[in-house]
C-alpha cells in the first residue's frame, strides 16, 4: 500500500515558542480525508528541510514509519 504525506502548520500565539513551527502531518490512502495525522511542534532548524523532502510524496509502509520516527525525534527535541 502507498500512502500521501502532507503537511499543514498552524499558528503559534503563545510568546514563549517564538520560533517554533507547529502542525500536524496527514497520511492518506485513496480517501478525501486522512487516514491519520501526527502533530508535531519543534523548533529545529532542519524541519523545513525534512518536510521539504517528503511534502506531497507517496511513500511504502516502511518509508512512513521512518518518517514518523524522523517526526518525533523533530518534536522532542
Amino acid at each position: 500500500m502507498r500512502y500521501l504525506i502532507t503537511f499543514t502548520e498552524e499558528a503559534i500565539y503563545d510568546p514563549k515558542l517564538d520560533g517554533y513551527v507547529g502542525g500536524r502531518m496527514e497520511v492518506y490512502t485513496d480517501d478525501f480525508y486522512p487516514d491519520s495525522e501526527y502533530r508535531f511542534l519543534t523548533n529545529d532548524k532542519n524541519f523545513a528541510k525534512f518536510r521539504e523532502k517528503w511534502e506531497f510524496q507517496e511513500v511504502s509502509e516502511e518509508e512512513l514509519s521512518e518518517i514518523k520516527k524522523q517526526l518525533l525525534v523533530f518534536t522532542k527535541k
